[in-house]
């Protein structure tokens, strides 16, 4: 389980459906967990 903290658009400037966002999240065990994905 991860619990999510915070998204950040890391480039508001490219065209929406290809929008990156890095995503700050943390497990159970207080792991920092960066993750990156494409706005479909």
């Amino acid at each position: 389980r991860i619990r999510l903290i915070d998204i950040i658009d890391l480039d508001r400037k490219v065209h929406r459906s290809e929008l990156q966002y890095n995503i700050i999240a943390i497990d159970d065990n207080n792991n920092n967990q960066k993750l990156k994905f494409h706005k479909d």
